[in-house]
C-alpha cells in the first residue's frame, strides 16, 4: 500500500514539487555570506589606516574592539551602513599587533582582522 501511495505521488510531481519550493525557501540562507572586515596588513606608526567591512547586519550597532599589546583593549560602537558596510579609521599610537574584532551588542565575535604596526 505504501509503494502504491509513493508511485503516484512520484508520478503526479507532488514530491518533486515539494522538493524544489523546500529548496528554493532555504537558498537565501545558504547563499548568506559571511561578515568580513579587512585593512591593511602593515601600517607605520602615526599613519592612519582605513579598515572596511562588509556582509553585516543592516543598519545595526556593532562594536569594534582594538587590542594591542600592553594596552587596555578600546571599543567603539559604530552604525552599520543600509548596504551591509562599515568603515573604522584607526590612528596607532605604538608599534606592535593590533588585533581588531567587530563584535554583537551582546559582545558575540562577528569578524575580526590583524595590523601590525612598523616604525
Amino acid at each position: 500500500m505504501k509503494s502504491f501511495l509513493l508511485r503516484r505521488l512520484r508520478k503526479s510531481g507532488i514530491i518533486v514539487g515539494s522538493l524544489a519550493v523546500l529548496a528554493l525557501s532555504s537558498a537565501p540562507a545558504a547563499l548568506a555570506q559571511s561578515p568580513s572586515f579587512a585593512g591593511p596588513s602593515v601600517i607605520k606608526l602615526g599613519a592612519k589606516a582605513t579598515i572596511t567591512g562588509s556582509n553585516f547586519t543592516p543598519s545595526s550597532i556593532v562594536r569594534v574592539r582594538t587590542e594591542a599589546s600592553g594596552e587596555p583593549a578600546r571599543n567603539a560602537n559604530i552604525r552599520v551602513a543600509a548596504d551591509g558596510s562599515l568603515s573604522f579609521e584607526i590612528h596607532p599610537s605604538s608599534t606592535g599587533q593590533l588585533k581588531l574584532t567587530v563584535l554583537t551588542e551582546s559582545n558575540q565575535p562577528l569578524a575580526q582582522t590583524a595590523i601590525t604596526v612598523m616604525q
